[in-house]
């Protein structure tokens, strides 16, 4: 229940306000359209990235924007560790499977 506001606070309509998405001092988390990149579409998308795939692509593929994906990992470091280490992985598995190679022009 809203606790009652004193008339002074309620003259000023700027006064006391509060949009804090935690919710502290009594502010409301903001409204609007939920995100479309939750965990699962994370998942996939570093699945993607594991396998080879541009950042771009694997949005696409994810129905993500890609700036969605850029303004996660802006705000969240575990993100952008878990997206740089991906990229990492499927450059390491392309290293390895050129220099790998049977055929001497690869290795060049």
């Amino acid at each position: 229940m809203r606790t009652p506001v004193p008339p002074t606070i309620a003259s000023n309509p700027l006064a006391g306000r509060d949009h804090a998405a935690d919710g502290s001092k009594g502010g409301k988390a903001r409204g609007g359209r939920p995100p479309k990149l939750d965990d699962a579409r994370f998942a996939l998308i570093i699945t993607s990235l594991k396998s080879g795939a541009t950042r771009r692509s694997a949005c696409e593929y994810a129905q993500v924007l890609p700036g969605s994906l850029a303004y996660l990992m802006h705000n969240n470091s575990t993100a952008k560790l878990a997206v740089l280490q991906a990229e990492a992985h499927a450059e390491h598995r392309a290293i390895l499977k050129v220099v790998g190679s049977d055929d001497p022009r690869w290795s060049a």
